[in-house]
């Protein structure tokens, strides 16, 4: 909850009251029974309502209610001044005091002038004084070159009043002066300060585009930056124009800067850039921390993909929002707001992530804060890998990449170097004591140049000589073995961002010379036709190593259209071959037939040039194979590791890819966003759902998807208890259980007692002992209410909420639950089953067979424990057996009792069995399932009789009735349902289940689910989801029929992923095909029908429920109207 920008109000009786009467008017319109219990419990729920404040908007509503006052106070001096002798003798009272104040004033002009500049001096020495004081002892100059007159509106509002606290207690003044004072003093508030300050520098954002031009100044003189090792950029003359630059920034409608061509990480760039020119910065960092968790890195190595698809850029210079973003995070670090963030729980859960170059950090740090215990293992000496030792210090100064580092060990990551996977531990080994892999290892196999005498001595990759020159800079104690380049000749063989981070090591390392080869053709000065706006502008450039070299050689390094055709060696003394240059031919590029450039050597052009270095700069070809082949990883053809489109796990479960060895050579800016995203997906793997931000997604569009309703309708936010939440819960629930039933001291400690003295309700005094446990099952239910699916978990009894572990043992957990969930059949299917039961045989079997039950029990808790884990199946088989055995006396009403009994408590911990229904008593066929079939084919029209067959082709069918409307359409599918219900009868439940289905040879278990889904949605159309789908049947009709194929797609992809990774995919699965229905429904009907869009979901869900009921899934709680 961002205080900064709202207030969290007591509500007033005015807002009770319109809340209330909101909540009966939805209660009205839904027969929400959530909504009714709030209205039946108001004395206590009222106490918990927050009301969330805007501060703007409170400010406005402060402003009129005082010009409404002054407006009135007017009025009445206006009605007193024309009222009697009295009132006038008044008015000249205080005529006389006022002149009296002005004159006492007068007098003092000649020393009141000086006292104030005095006054003001001293007060901005003391706010220079107090920013200081806040600065870190430890900061370098070029931490705050370019900040000094740089201010925050919120260190601004802060500042003067900590001042003006300390004036006040100093300064003595007379009534008089207090009064002269006050009426000439005027307090900003923060939009007058903008105001006043866009006055005083005469900066104005509006058609700020048209107005200022787009600094050029970029990097400190070429002359003085060669001499040392510091950044490049002049940071002080950026930062000090840095909100005329922002002004710059158009606000665009569509902002092409944050979309596909732009900024992979989907930054909100506008916003920031709004932010910057307002003086807001501490909004501008929340807004750059929401998509991007390393801007200090992107703000300095990026090449800035977003300024090639500015808006601004179609006719003039793009906006500098690279040199934006660094000047945001370099101020928050400046002024000490990045501070470590420790998450506030944890999960338990341990992932290893491999690499710790840019992706590796940010999957790690988004790890870190789902709560989950994140090791990084790093081969080399120090962690930071491309950030580290492949790119310069001159680009990117290891003091930056240390301070993240060391945050990021300050907030739980724990960094493991001189670590090789796959070397010095085993890859597999890894796999078996981590619950999730990370794979981040880079691109790191550059490409070579295998021709004659590759293997001399002085020629080296890029990559190679970069990490040696970092190295010996850190101080470590390594040689250059041949590849020192001061006073060499030094040919470098490529033109990519490497090639120029060698030219520049070069130069401070004393190169002789310097020359760069390229095989490609010189670009254009401009975009050419084929490379059009918005995508990345291929065009001519000069970096700070061009410059550099040309600075001091006097031309241009770069050669280009030139290929390297032999290299030529000498023999020395010890009889090393040592290269002493290279042979070239000159290239030109054309186009075949087909239009397939193609490259031509051009006769008589061949060279020899004469140099005693070459470093081969010329990219990547993929990640190095050690942990890839160890960890039996699938590959793409260019030997990344291959994953599916937009998604990270590899061939092999618990194993995901980010970065480079996943999408091959790339930016670090597009490193960060696979690390983000593969993070998100290793989360919702682990925890069946995740709260981690999804591509481009902002923190508010995040929590959107996790409010409940009345957060989201009225504004509002129950405070909710920390520490060992669901474990108190769980207790209170316990609590009230107890009470209702009559007992004490029964929980999961004594889980086999508990369910023992149910059972003792069960017998005792049948049916009513039924109805008291049910009544108390109840009551453990409404304590939990929505946390029923959070809480009624085994691992939120055995770990705390910060991932210490409780004194509560799985098999105690279980055990528990197992008792608990079986309310959920014994007072529900099986309750008329009980109390209806004429000789009350269930009932005594629970005390004449009470030994037979409890040795059923422990003997599947011993197997289930001790034994085979393969044999897992028969245990619940033989279980199930023991229950039916036991019951068999009380006729199939009684097997069908026992035998449900016991397996609605195994589903609990072993949802993915095929535990099977136990079969209903009937005729024991289903010789009506014919019938009723086509009976209800001829009401909608279908065209087979015998769906199961096809179930995916039924499905389509089905939902190309709601395509026809309201009448024709779903009503008439409603009615068809009740038709083939009612002619069923008592077999419905038998007969329409997996089993059923999946017999006969002529059905895949998979077809029977899918299959019996198409009715669960059945279900769920003409149930909960019957009210939207009316009310939306223009809408929702359309969708159906405007996009059959994207639905369909939407599926085959669930499908896919099901065959591919099993259950242990299931729950992702579910989740995205969810969010692919939520996406086509916001799309067709808009995004504000969020009921609509919630219809969808549930939809999907309930689809996917039908095969996995223990995913937990939720779709945003929907209200009428279209609200969330």
């Amino acid at each position: 909850m961002n205080t900064t920008t709202i207030d969290l109000d007591e509500p007033t009786l005015e807002d009770l009251t319109f809340v209330k009467n909101l909540i009966q008017e939805f209660v009205t319109e839904t027969g929400s029974v959530y909504g009714q219990g709030i209205l039946d419990n108001w004395q206590q729920k009222h106490a918990k309502l927050i009301k969330v404040f805007p501060k703007d908007y409170k400010h406005v509503l402060q402003e009129l209610e005082k010009q409404k006052q002054q407006q009135a106070i007017e009025e009445v001096k206006e009605n007193e001044e024309s009222s009697g002798s009295k009132n006038a003798l008044q008015s000249i009272d205080e005529v006389h005091t006022l002149r009296k104040a002005v004159r006492t004033l007068s007098m003092d002009m000649q020393i009141a002038p000086e006292q104030t500049k005095v006054i003001q001096a001293q007060r901005r020495r003391s706010i220079i004084q107090h920013r200081r004081r806040k600065y870190s002892k430890t900061l370098r100059g070029t931490d705050y070159a370019g900040f000094e007159a740089t201010e925050d509106l919120q260190e601004i509002a802060a500042e003067n009043e900590e001042l003006e606290m300390e004036e006040t207690s100093d300064t003595q003044d007379s009534d008089e002066e207090r009064v002269a004072k006050k009426r000439a003093s005027h307090v900003a508030e923060i939009e007058n300060l903008v105001n006043h300050i866009k006055s005083d520098e005469n900066l104005d954002k509006l058609r700020g585009f048209v107005k200022y031009r787009r600094q050029k100044v970029v990097y400190r003189l070429a002359e003085e930056r060669v001499k040392d090792w510091d950044e490049v950029v002049d940071y002080k003359t950026v930062r000090s124009n840095i909100r005329e630059q922002a002004a710059r920034c158009m606000d665009c409608g569509i902002p092409f800067c944050q979309g596909d061509t732009g900024c992979p990480l989907g930054n909100i760039i506008p916003k920031w850039n709004d932010y910057v020119f307002k003086k807001n910065w501490r909004q501008a960092l929340e807004q750059l921390l929401q998509t991007n968790n390393f801007p200090e890195f992107t703000g300095r190595v990026c090449p800035a993909p977003c300024e090639g698809a500015c808006c601004l850029g179609i006719g003039s210079p793009a906006v500098t929002i690279k040199g934006i973003e660094c000047a945001i995070i370099d101020y928050a670090f400046l002024q000490n707001w990045i501070v470590p963030q420790k998450p506030s729980l944890q999960t338990g859960k341990r992932i290893a992530v491999i690499g710790s170059g840019p992706s590796g950090l940010a999957c790690a740090a988004q790890l870190n804060k789902a709560g989950h215990t994140v090791v990084v293992y790093e081969r080399k000496n120090r962690a930071g890998g491309l950030l580290r030792y492949g790119i310069p210090q001159m680009k990117l100064d290891k003091f930056v990449v240390d301070r993240r580092i060391q945050l990021l060990t300050d907030e739980g990551i724990r960094f493991i170097t001189n670590t090789e996977i796959g070397k010095h531990v085993p890859a597999d080994l890894l796999l078996r004591e981590n619950d999730a892999i990370v794979v981040c290892t880079g691109s790191t196999t550059p490409r070579d140049l295998n021709i004659k005498d590759r293997d001399a001595k002085g020629i080296c990759f890029a990559m190679e000589f970069l990490e040696k020159s970092q190295r010996l800079r850190a101080g470590d104690d390594i040689s250059w073995e041949g590849l020192d380049p001061n006073g060499k000749r030094v040919i470098i063989l490529g033109g990519g961002d490497t090639a120029t981070d060698c030219i520049g090591t070069s130069l401070r390392l004393g190169a002789k010379s310097i020359r760069a080869f390229e095989i490609l053709p010189k670009p254009a000065d401009d975009r050419k036709p084929e490379n059009p706006w918005p995508q990345w502008p291929l065009i001519f450039r000069v970096d700070y190593g061009h410059e550099e070299a040309a600075h001091k050689f006097g031309v241009d390094p770069r050669t280009y259209g030139i290929s390297t055709t032999e290299f030529i060696v000498e023999e020395n003394s010890a009889g090393i071959k040592v290269v002493t240059g290279l042979k070239t031919v000159s290239v030109e590029w054309t186009k075949d037939e087909k239009g397939a450039w193609k490259m031509n050597n051009v006769p008589g052009s061949e060279e020899i040039h004469g140099c005693d270095m070459i470093i081969l700069a010329m990219g990547f070809v993929g990640p190095e194979q050690t942990v890839i082949e160890q960890l039996k990883l699938k590959c793409d053809p260019r030997s990344n590791i291959s994953t599916d489109k937009d998604k990270y796990n590899s061939s092999v479960s618990k194993i995901f890819a980010a970065g480079d060895c996943r999408r091959g050579q790339s930016l670090v800016v597009w490193a960060i966003h696979e690390g983000r995203q593969a993070a998100r997906q290793v989360d919702h793997f682990l925890m069946g759902h995740t709260n981690l931000a999804g591509p481009g997604e902002t923190s508010e569009a995040r929590n959107m998807r996790g409010f409940i309703v009345f957060c989201l309708l009225l504004s509002f936010v129950s405070l909710v208890e920390s520490g060992s939440y669901c474990y108190q819960k769980l207790s209170d629930a316990q609590d009230a259980f107890n009470k209702a039933l009559g007992i004490t001291g029964a929980n999961w400690f004594s889980a086999g007692s508990l369910r023992n003295q149910v059972r003792v309700h069960y017998m005792s005094d049948p049916p009513n002992g039924m109805r008291t446990v049910c009544t108390a099952a109840q009551e453990f239910k409404n304590v939990l209410r929505d946390d029923y699916g959070r809480c009624v978990r085994v691992i939120e009894l055995i770990r705390n909420d910060d991932g210490t572990a409780t004194n509560v043992t799985e098999v105690m957990a279980k055990e528990y639950f197992y008792t608990m969930v079986a309310f959920d059949f014994t007072c529900g299917a099986g309750f008329a089953v009980f109390v209806n039961d004429p000789t009350f045989c269930i009932a005594g079997t629970f005390n004449t067979s009470a030994e037979t039950l409890q040795q059923c029990d422990q003997t599947y808790g011993y197997q289930a424990t001790n034994g085979d884990p393969s044999m897992l199946c028969n245990y619940i088989k033989n279980d199930l057996d023991c229950y039916v055995n036991a019951f068999q006396k009380c006729g199939d009403l009684g097997k069908f009792f026992g035998c449900e009994y016991v397996r609605t408590s195994l589903l609990f911990g072993h949802p993915y069995f095929g535990i099977a229904d136990a079969q209903f008593p009937g005729n024991g066929t289903c010789d009506k399932l014919g019938v009723c079939f086509n009976n209800f084919a001829m009401a909608l029209n279908l065209t087979t009789s015998t769906p199961w067959r096809n179930p995916r082709e039924f499905r389509s069918e089905i939902e190309r009735v709601y395509e026809r409307g309201s009448q024709n359409g779903f009503l008439s599918l409603c009615q068809a349902f009740r038709g083939l219900r009612d002619c069923l009868g008592f077999e419905y439940r038998r007969c329409l289940s997996v089993p059923t289905f999946a017999t006969g040879g002529s059905n895949t278990v998979q077809d029977a689910y899918d299959f019996i889904g198409v009715f669960s949605q059945a279900h769920f159309t003409c149930g909960a989801g019957f009210d939207v789908f009316y009310r939306n049947e223009q809408c929702i009709s359309q969708s159906w029929s405007s996009n059959r194929g994207r639905f369909e797609a939407c599926y085959n992809d669930y499908h896919a992923q099901i065959a591919a990774g099993g259950v242990n995919a299931a729950c992702i699965a579910g989740q995205q095909l969810s969010e692919c229905f939520e996406f086509i429904f916001s799309q067709q009907c808009s995004s504000a029908r969020t009921d609509v869009i919630w219809w969808g979901c549930e939809y999907a869900r309930t689809f996917m429920f039908t095969q996995f009921p223990r995913c937990s899934q939720r779709c945003t709680t929907m209200i009428v109207g279209g609200g969330v």
